[in-house]
């Protein structure tokens, strides 16, 4: 009986901070379409092109896991931690691309070989889809010839020589970044503890380990167990976090069109990027 009041009293408490959490990711999502919807015509260069293309893509996803949210209207909810983790960490990995191909303040050399890998990436990863559906392709060949160029203009790239062994193989090895989360964790304050939780959204959302290891009578089935529900709301403060974190950088990046009557909307939009975390 002790247990059943137990569970009860987890289940009301979570269900509590669940529906405030939700209020404030919808809170940030207000915010992000705001700017998202104010972001046509202006004059930047092509880092500031990216950043904002991959903004608007983080902008749908974000509406994205918004929709499978509850209201206050109802409480009758598919508790679908997997999904919800999925939709979270793709909000962290559009964090960590418009930082690393946009915004990041760093040489145009550097820059530059950026670009060149992100060329290369794209271009692989095109080429694998198009030689997976159709070997045939004539325009196969062009892609191989083409991806080797773009790899030897890489490594005779005058950053590409500064980079560690270790940044080197990543590219090699097809990495679009040849920066960690470690290091994001390490020059970004509010990445404190990225590695971690960008392996916890990616146990979730896998269909095996972690994710299917706590699946019983009750928990994993959707049905709003203690497990479902704390990790749910999880994954949204996550989501709430690094989209927050996202839609005042891209604001800052443009301060002629996000400064003046953006201001107040984005300082307290800043306050939601850190709140509930150590």
């Amino acid at each position: 009986m002790n247990s059943e009041k137990s569970d009860k009293e987890a289940k009301l408490k979570l269900s509590k901070d669940f529906l405030e959490e939700v209020d404030k990711f919808d809170e940030v999502v207000k915010v992000t379409n705001l700017v998202s919807g104010n972001q046509q015509g202006i004059a930047t260069s092509g880092r500031g092109v990216r950043a904002v293309q991959i903004f608007t893509k983080q902008t749908l996803t974000a509406n994205s896991l918004m929709s499978l949210l509850p209201d206050k209207s109802t409480f009758a909810y598919l508790w679908d931690g997997g999904a919800i983790a999925g939709l979270s960490r793709n909000i962290i990995e559009c964090f960590l691309a418009i930082h690393y191909f946009g915004i990041e303040n760093v040489s145009e050399v550097e820059a530059e070989l950026r670009f060149f890998i992100y060329q290369r990436h794209r271009n692989v990863e095109t080429y694998k889809i198009q030689k997976g559906y159709n070997p045939t392709d004539p325009d196969i060949k062009v892609f191989e010839n083409g991806i080797k160029e773009e790899m030897k203009r890489i490594q005779s790239h005058t950053f590409y020589q500064s980079l560690t062994k270790d940044q080197q193989n990543r590219i090699i090895n097809g990495v679009e970044m040849y920066k960690t989360k470690a290091d994001f964790a390490s020059q970004i304050s509010h990445c404190k503890g990225l590695t971690t939780d960008f392996r916890y959204l990616s146990n979730l959302a896998h269909p095996v380990g972690v994710s299917i290891w706590r699946i019983d009578n009750e928990s994993g089935r959707g049905l709003g167990s203690v497990t479902d529900m704390a990790h749910c709301l999880r994954a949204v403060r996550l989501a709430r976090k690094y989209q927050a974190a996202s839609t005042a950088a891209i604001a800052e990046f443009f301060p002629e069109r996000f400064g003046g009557r953006f201001l107040p909307i984005l300082t307290k939009l800043k306050e939601l990027i850190d709140e509930g975390f150590a």
